[in-house]
């Protein structure tokens, strides 16, 4: 039970954190940014798609407000991993979280560079990286005019602001990566030994039709 409970903790505090980023979230190929580490998943999968791709059933996870917890661990860069789901309010799968074992995190973080190159370190108020995170992000959603303006045209269907100025609210949305891949290294954190992976902006890019108003 204690295991549990710490993961749902940490499954807590990462959905706080997305708050800040997001009011939203048969295979399907993409060409946007980098794609999700696990065969046969695609971003803005909804929940039957992704439990079909992976060939698991409802005995197979715990569903968590939005959240599908996996029971079994996953294999993710050659270590195991407990994996987290997140689909939005939308049914779309728009960000993962992988929790490894502490004394994995050295080779995860190795493997991951191998593959996306150097990330960008976090410093904490000391300057020390091994404290904070690194994070493999692609190139903004500025650079990429035709994605930006798809994108776009998904918020203003929802009715949702954006915005270019943090003190005027609505969504930053240009500034922010395509898809991005975080590492937490910080030992005093309840985050620590998790590797999250946003893929919010690819999922409204490859299924942009499942984002439609919801009537409450």
């Amino acid at each position: 039970m204690g295991n549990i409970c710490i993961r749902k903790y940490i499954l807590i505090l990462l959905t706080l954190s997305l708050l800040g980023l997001l009011i939203v979230g048969c295979s399907k190929t993409t060409a946007y940014g980098t794609p999700i580490p696990i065969k046969k998943l695609t971003w803005g999968m909804n929940e039957e798609e992704v439990k079909e791709a992976l060939h698991i059933s409802e005995l197979d996870i715990t569903k968590w407000e939005k959240i599908f917890i996996f029971h079994k661990q996953m294999e993710l860069y050659n270590r195991t991993a407990d994996v987290a789901f997140y689909f939005s309010e939308y049914h779309t799968l728009y960000y993962i979280v992988a929790t490894f074992k502490q004394e994995d995190i050295a080779y995860v973080q190795k493997a991951v560079t191998k593959k996306r190159g150097e990330g960008e370190y976090s410093f904490d108020a000391n300057g020390d990286p091994v404290m904070a995170t690194v994070n493999w992000n692609d190139d903004l959603l500025e650079t990429n005019k035709k994605w930006l303006t798809e994108v776009e045209e998904v918020y203003h269907k929802l009715g949702a602001k954006i915005s270019n100025d943090p003190m005027e609210g609505g969504f930053l949305i240009r500034d922010r990566p395509i898809t991005s891949w975080r590492l937490t290294l910080n030992k005093n954190s309840p985050l620590y030994s998790t590797l999250t992976f946003d893929g919010s902006f690819v999922s409204m890019l490859n299924y942009p039709e499942r984002y439609v108003p919801i009537t409450k």
